[in-house]
């Protein structure tokens, strides 16, 4: 008997459609299945040469999505972290130019926030533990996964 990766993860989106964010959430989506890092990757893997999204898939890339889904709560997966804030310099910032406002960072956005709406958000498809969210906004469309106790995948 044959096993298709298809039973197990969603083919991957489109390049430029969130396929990094796609390598997460199926490795999030095996873990929950019982795979082991070693057996998520190999299935992403397939998924990836079975259904080729437009982009090649760094083995970085895939290697970092499977360790940030398999990593221990609290543990440090990989790379820097932000660094901690300085309160004297925010301060000394704030006392300078005043408090933030939403109209003032709008202003400084290199994005152009007025732009953004909202054009579809579907229902969701909800499991006793599971929700996938799916909306568009801007053109982009995004799936979010919920799973009961954990934060979106």
């Amino acid at each position: 008997m044959s096993v298709d990766v298809d039973d197990f993860i969603t083919p991957p989106p489109k390049a430029g459609s969130g396929v990094h964010f796609w390598l997460f959430g199926q490795a999030c989506r095996l873990k929950d299945y019982g795979a082991t890092p070693e057996e998520a990757r190999d299935y992403i893997q397939a998924s990836l040469y079975k259904h080729q999204p437009g982009r090649d898939v760094l083995d970085r890339e895939l290697n970092d999505a499977v360790r940030n889904a398999f990593r221990v709560e609290g543990e440090k997966a990989n790379g820097p972290s932000w660094p901690k804030p300085k309160a004297k310099a925010i301060r000394a910032i704030v006392e300078r130019d005043g408090a933030p406002t939403l109209e003032s960072l709008k202003a400084c956005s290199p994005t152009h926030l007025e732009s953004l709406t909202a054009e579809k958000c579907t229902s969701p498809e909800k499991t006793d533990t599971e929700i996938w969210l799916t909306n568009t906004v801007s053109g982009l469309t995004r799936t979010l996964h919920f799973i009961q106790g954990r934060n979106p995948a």
